[in-house]
């Protein structure tokens, strides 16, 4: 009887010690529950405060969702909100470093997540930005209040139905899919109905804003996000698009402002070119003048910087030699700039495409060159890779490339020997974007040029072997 009543003490024992571990359990995982349905709370009032403009409150909210200890919580939605929030055109204590922080901590800490490349755009972007100007002053215009969001049930009905969609577009992104992406986007927006439109529209202005696509059009993008924000006031992308916007039309102004400065170096350098001409006229001797007389006025060489000038010595008397420009005239099949580099310097590399594109500046689209159509041959020396920027400074162009990767490993590998290197792209047609690796903060064109020879004797920067 003794044994018996042990055993069934046992039992008794083993099944309470089996409640109280379920009862535990159980508790934890309401616990999780409870925690996550808090989150997507914060979430929730975060984007209804970021479109009333309390982006003070919006933050506290996010930061909430970083305080909890939960493994469900969406810690990467949180950062990617307060990228935003720091970004945003609108709020008086924007701070592109502290945006660029949110998003590169959700890059690190969540790989995995659909939004890290929306968040490698973000930082993209916004160096771009702040390279080219103070984007304080350029977002400073503000747009008119947002509305507010319509009820928490018709949002949340919104999202559900977009999501099928939207990640598999967003993991094509990530996957440099393109053109799978605008594909996706054009069939949505051929569609009747209009589930998902919005989202096609944001996916679109994004592959055309993406850094790696080789037909990144900024006007094409802005124009998305502006159909957007236009035709779906309502949807829960609007304030992104918004933000895009006016950054992409900052971005726009300054490529014009550097259209322009262009435009008018290219003037100047016209007048000087016909200035010097007439000067050249003054100096040459009358055909009449005796054989032994000599010119005792020489053409200044600041007249033509970019000239290969030497005097040489004939029948007692030193004239000016100058190699000229030349010009070929492209046939049928020929019509490249890397074909031309190649015939007349040696080598078709992108640096010598693009010193005979800077000398033709009527060519707007290298895919596009006429057959028989005239091309300027510039003479390459080392003067031809300084520019003057504003009135008192100078920089070197140093290389070209046809992709931003190797134009950063290049600076990269630079920024160990060289300081104050840069790299811009420069739109060469629809399709293609060159990128220029610069060299910035001489006070002369003396200095620069002094640079520019210690770089070549570094085999840094190359000049042509002129082969006509």
């Amino acid at each position: 009887m003794g044994r018996e009543y042990t055993r069934a003490g046992k039992y008794i024992f083993l099944c309470f010690a089996c409640l109280i571990f379920f009862g535990f359990l159980g508790c934890a995982t309401f616990q999780e529950m409870k925690e996550r349905r808090s989150a997507q709370g914060h979430l929730q009032r975060s984007e209804e405060l970021l479109a009333q403009g309390a982006y003070e409150k919006a933050l506290r909210e996010n930061q909430e969702i970083l305080s909890m200890d939960g493994k469900t919580i969406p810690d990467d939605k949180a950062l990617f909100n307060m990228g935003l929030i720091y970004a945003h055109y609108e709020n008086p204590e924007k701070d592109f470093a502290k945006s660029k922080e949110f998003f590169h901590n959700l890059i690190d800490k969540y790989p995995r997540s659909p939004l890290v490349e929306q968040a490698k755009m973000w930082v993209d972007t916004l160096g771009c930005v702040e390279r080219e100007k103070q984007a304080s002053v350029a977002l400073g215009k503000k747009l008119e209040e947002l509305e507010k969001q319509t009820e928490q049930k018709d949002s949340e009905d919104l999202k559900q139905n977009g999501q099928n969609y939207f990640a598999p577009s967003q993991k094509l992104l990530a996957e440099e899919n393109y053109e799978d992406v605008l594909q996706d986007a054009k069939d949505i927006l051929g569609k009747k109905n209009k589930t998902n439109k919005d989202k096609a529209l944001f996916n679109k202005g994004l592959v055309f804003a993406h850094p790696g696509y080789s037909g990144k059009n900024y006007e094409e993008a802005s124009n998305s996000f502006k159909q957007l924000i236009e035709e779906y006031p309502k949807s829960p992308l609007v304030e992104q698009a918004k933000i895009w916007v006016s950054i992409l039309d900052v971005i726009q102004v300054d490529i014009e402002i550097d259209q322009k400065k262009k435009e008018l170096e290219e003037e100047v350098d016209d007048a000087i070119e016909t200035k010097k001409k007439e000067l050249e006229k003054e100096v040459m001797p009358p055909d009449d003048a005796p054989s032994g007389s000599e010119s005792t006025t020489i053409v200044p060489s600041k007249l033509n910087p970019t000239a290969n000038a030497t005097v040489v010595k004939q029948d007692k008397k030193d004239t000016l030699k100058e190699e000229k420009p030349r010009i070929a005239l492209l046939t049928e099949g020929d019509g490249t700039l890397s074909a031309l580099a190649e015939e007349y310097y040696g080598r078709g590399e992108a640096t010598f495409c693009d010193l005979i594109l800077k000398a033709n500046p009527d060519i707007t689209d290298v895919r596009k060159i006429d057959d028989n159509q005239k091309i300027i041959i510039p003479v390459i020396t080392p003067d031809s890779f300084i520019e003057k920027v504003g009135d008192q400074s100078y920089r070197i162009h140093i290389k070209t490339f046809y992709t931003s990767e190797s134009a950063n490993d290049f600076r990269k590998d630079m920024d160990k020997k060289e300081k104050l290197l840069k790299v811009k792209g420069h739109p060469v047609s629809s399709k293609d974007t060159w990128y220029r690796v610069t060299m910035g903060g001489f006070k002369s064109r003396k200095a620069a040029l002094q640079k520019v020879n210690s770089l070549v004797k570094k085999g840094v920067i190359e000049l042509p072997r002129d082969k006509k």
